[in-house]
């Protein structure tokens, strides 16, 4: 079952990608620049191989518009 706070658009780590190491670094469209690490229910992260070859991992919190709670009752 998928955990309804990760957030997994392609496209939008793309974009995140052009915006933290500029445009020339941004992976081509293959499926092989791209695989989530572990198997988290809240935070999402993932290991992405840049133009150059070189790795960065990303890790994406929930959507703001996604509840979650903030603190455990108690």
């Amino acid at each position: 079952m998928e955990s309804v706070t990760e957030n997994r658009p392609l496209e939008t780590l793309r974009e995140m990608v052009a915006r933290a190491h500029g445009p020339d670094l941004v992976p081509d469209a293959d499926d092989r620049w791209v695989s989530e690490l572990g198997h988290g229910w809240f935070n999402v992260a993932y290991d992405i191989r840049l133009r150059d070859g070189s790795h960065v991992v990303v890790k994406i919190a929930p959507s703001p518009r996604i509840e979650v709670m903030t603190y455990g009752a108690g």
